[in-house]
């Protein structure tokens, strides 16, 4: 019953004591300081490759990657090797990675300060020499970003592996696949990982004769956009949107300018924000801060365009003169091409016809006499002197004296006030009367021609300051379009082609 586990036993133990005195045979006069090759003159193939396993952080302002990797390297060790069948079909042990020798590969482009300690991790010996020895790596090293087209950027890091001390002719390093791996990659919120290509390369540095090879993975990795076209994008289009809409203000409400000063401290803080998300560089100026500049220059224009419309409007209560050629080129040929030139006619021909009106003859109030209307029949009456005379009954209620200038003669005097017995007299006399009425309603004397002056002046500098703020408004929208649309046309696609990025060779 007890005969199978004594016999299992028994071998497990003949198995770990094999494996014990099969290390203690390899080991016991094993050199680690020495490249394990019989001959000194072959060359050690040491193979590396990568996992990618998570992005913790690509720094823009410090240029920096800070990413998590498993690093597995592959070598022939010529001294460790045994025959399976003479030690119990043992075919690999592992083993301190301080007790065999090691590549002293070193990643060229890393920036922290402290060493890492990757001793506690075993490597493992297979019977035929090869030796793979895997460990998770925290690294941060530089990553030279290309910001052109940020926050649609694109960016190939470098990690840079080689030997430090051994050259080419002792140890040739080379990726052990086209790509690193991305099986476990952890999905990061900000970048999404292309790929991982790995290129080979062999310099020969100033100091030594003999080339130095190095193999490089670069971690070719796309922005996601979405976090900066919410906080940046999208608010800036609200401004120039709530800019657009505040050209309706009347100017009369004061409120323009301080909604333009407004509107381009918002756009201050905004490239604020960006100068704070890129590096500091001089090489190139992002698509992104571009744009905030264009429409920053926009709403200055508009925020000045306001000032000048403000002042222009009121320059016709201040009686300032037009120039005859601001009124052929403003309300004549600018005032067609932002449509405004019926408003102006309009606007212009009011002030000519802004008077009372008064009714026919022949639509009388129940006392008899004309009233007052919205047509202009009872002026072609008085002009062709077709209204009637005033009974005497019927006294109109004009002054009964007047001065050395009233226009009234004192014939026409006696005969408002029934003097005379002649009607056809006291018709006549009424007549003239009401028509220097009319001509002082039209405002026909020097009174009423000066203010009817002064009132077509303003109202031409308002139509001028109208004009000007239509066409601002326009440029605005148009410029405001152009710019909006250049900044989403002009985003590259995101692809894993190293060659597109601008410091692959780096």
């Amino acid at each position: 019953m007890y005969a199978p586990q004594i016999i299992s036993v028994s071998a497990h133990s003949l198995t770990y004591t094999t494996l014990v005195n099969l290390k203690k045979n390899l080991l016991s006069e094993y050199d680690a300081d020495n490249r394990p090759v019989v001959n000194p003159n072959h060359t050690v193939t040491v193979k590396i490759d990568i996992s990618v396993n998570q992005v913790i952080e690509l720094n823009a302002a410090e240029q920096t990657l800070f990413v998590s990797l498993w690093v597995r390297q592959e070598w022939k060790d010529e001294i460790l090797t045994w025959n399976e069948s003479e030690h119990a079909n043992i075919t690999s042990f592992d083993v301190a990675i301080d007790s065999i020798w090691n590549p002293d590969t070193t990643i060229y482009n890393d920036v922290r300060e402290e060493e890492r300690d990757v001793s506690g991790f075993p490597a493992t010996v297979h019977s035929d020499g090869k030796v793979t020895w895997g460990y998770p790596l925290i690294l941060k090293s530089s990553c030279l970003m290309d910001i052109n087209y940020f926050p649609y950027d694109k960016q190939a890091c470098p990690v840079k592996f080689g030997s430090w001390h051994f050259h080419g002719y002792q140890l040739d390093l080379r990726n052990k696949s086209a790509t690193g791996d991305q099986t476990s990659f952890v999905p990061n919120g900000e970048w999404q990982l292309m790929a991982a290509p790995a290129i080979r390369t062999s310099t020969v540095y100033g100091c030594c004769p003999e080339p130095y090879p190095d193999v490089t993975f670069y971690l070719i990795m796309c922005r996601k956009p979405l976090y900066y076209l919410y906080n940046l994008i999208l608010p800036c289009i609200v401004v120039l949107s709530m800019t657009a809409v505040s050209f309706y203000l009347p100017v009369e409400s004061g409120e323009k300018v301080s909604f333009g000063v407004t509107a381009v401290l918002a756009m201050m803080v905004f490239l604020q924000l960006v100068s704070d998300l890129t590096p500091t560089q001089s090489e190139v100026v992002p698509v992104l801060s571009m744009y905030l500049g264009i429409v920053l220059l926009l709403l200055c224009i508009s925020t000045m365009s306001s000032i000048v419309v403000s002042n222009i409007h009121f320059s016709g209560e201040r009686g300032h003169e037009m120039p005859n050629w601001m009124r052929k080129l403003v309300l004549g040929f600018l005032g067609t091409i932002v449509c405004k030139r019926k408003a102006i006619k309009t606007a212009l021909d009011e002030d000519a016809e802004n008077v009372f009106k008064l009714e026919p003859i022949h639509s009388e109030s129940r006392n008899g006499r004309p009233r007052l209307s919205s047509n202009g029949d009872i002026y072609d009456s008085i002009a062709n002197g077709s209204i009637y005379s005033i009974r005497d009954s019927e006294k109109p209620r004009y002054p009964t004296h007047f001065s050395d200038s009233n226009p009234y003669s004192s014939q026409d005097e006696m005969s408002l006030h029934g003097g005379s017995g002649n009607p056809t007299a006291n018709s006549a006399a009424t007549t003239r009367v009401l028509r220097q009425i009319l001509s002082n309603l039209k405002g026909e004397d020097c009174t009423g021609r000066e203010k009817k002056a002064a009132e077509r002046l303003k109202t031409e500098w308002e139509m001028v300051a109208v004009v000007i703020d239509r066409l601002v408004l326009y440029t605005f929208l148009i410029l405001s379009t152009v710019a909006t649309i250049w900044f989403f046309a002009n985003t590259p696609p995101c692809d894993d082609q190293l060659q597109r990025t601008r410091y692959s060779t780096q």
